[in-house]
């Protein structure tokens, strides 16, 4: 390669066509920005729809969109709406074992068996007897 004269000026050309550099240069901005904000558009749209299909879950909707449960975090703090939709999208809370537990005065564990045992209540077994 031969190395530049002092006064040889090397002139980028415009990608759209033109002689000037900055005739369309304003157009594009305006254009990127315009696709920038159909973009963001569509990606909020897609990450309402997967936290509606998640229950609010926002782990199942990380990973149903395809990305890490610490960027969807972050993206409903930057979007109060989302964490709106995602409070509206939780089902109704029932009472937990926890609460049951803390009423009671007993632990969490000891609840949770209590409930199983009684779920499981013990059958029957050998023949009836019988009355008098």
């Amino acid at each position: 390669m031969k190395p530049k004269q002092k006064d040889q000026t090397v002139t980028k050309q415009n990608t759209v066509g033109t002689s000037r550099p900055n005739e369309n240069a304003s157009a594009i901005r305006y254009s990127l920005r315009c696709d920038i904000e159909a973009l963001r558009s569509a990606a909020y749209k897609h990450v309402v729809r997967a936290l509606k299909a998640c229950d609010g879950n926002v782990t199942h909707a990380a990973e149903r969109l395809g990305t890490t449960h610490a960027t969807l975090c972050r993206w409903i703090a930057d979007f109060p709406e989302l964490a709106e939709v995602r409070d509206a999208s939780r089902p109704e809370q029932t009472e937990t074992v926890a609460d049951r537990a803390r009423a009671s005065g007993v632990s969490r564990q000891t609840q949770w068996a209590r409930e199983q045992s009684a779920k499981r209540a013990p059958k029957k077994r050998g023949r009836p007897k019988k009355s008098a």
